[in-house]
């Protein structure tokens, strides 16, 4: 890839999600923002790409992974497209899967998509540490905990409120630099997308 060592560069910074505070996130943002490779639309041909769709079979009800992806798409002079699918399951009900896909020219798409996985890994992480110590705290045998019991626990409500909290830190972060001005170039591919399918079928 032509930016390969650029892109390398942006996404070291987050390598140690889990360990940075909110303002060190914040920081690593801010350099991937200011190291974006520079496009030209007058003097070269860009290409439109997608990232590889970001799956899920659980979203939070406060919808923070939502509002974490449309902020770093905007971020990083990027489109998201949001979809879901059914996954059939032979035994039981079957399970809503989401998918996010970060859609920009060269390399953005690749570097939008591989933040959001660093950080919503290392929110994650942080979730797990701290509910499932707390459900297990103090007993030396291995318990079960059911997904649904945990959400609903107020250790989950407590770090539901604290995945807002740095997700609004972002949000606030990157409103004021927001400018994408490739949006046009993303959204002639998309349609010209559509045409072609609608053409095919």
């Amino acid at each position: 890839m032509q930016y390969a060592h650029k892109v390398d560069k942006i996404l070291l910074r987050f390598a140690d999600c889990q360990n940075k505070s909110n303002e060190e996130i914040n920081e690593a943002l801010y350099f991937a923002y200011c190291s974006l490779p520079k496009y030209s639309k007058e003097e070269q041909i860009l290409s439109v790409n997608r990232s590889p769709s970001v799956d899920f079979e659980y979203l939070d009800d406060e919808g923070w992974e939502f509002e974490l992806a449309n902020n770093l798409s905007k971020l990083f002079r990027c489109m998201i497209a949001i979809s879901k699918r059914e996954k059939i399951k032979v035994i039981g009900k079957a399970k809503t899967i989401y998918s996010f896909t970060f859609i920009g020219v060269e390399a953005d798409s690749l570097v939008a998509s591989k933040i959001f996985n660093s950080i919503y890994k290392a929110l994650t992480m942080r979730r797990n540490q701290h509910i499932y110590g707390a459900c297990i705290s103090g007993q030396s045998r291995k318990i079960k905990v059911s997904k649904s019991s945990i959400i609903r626990s107020t250790n989950a409500v407590h770090v539901n409120s604290y995945y807002k909290q740095i997700v609004d830190d972002i949000s606030s972060f990157a409103e004021p630099i927001f400018r994408n001005e490739f949006k046009d170039i993303i959204s002639n591919s998309l349609a010209n997308e559509v045409h072609s399918s609608s053409l095919i079928h």
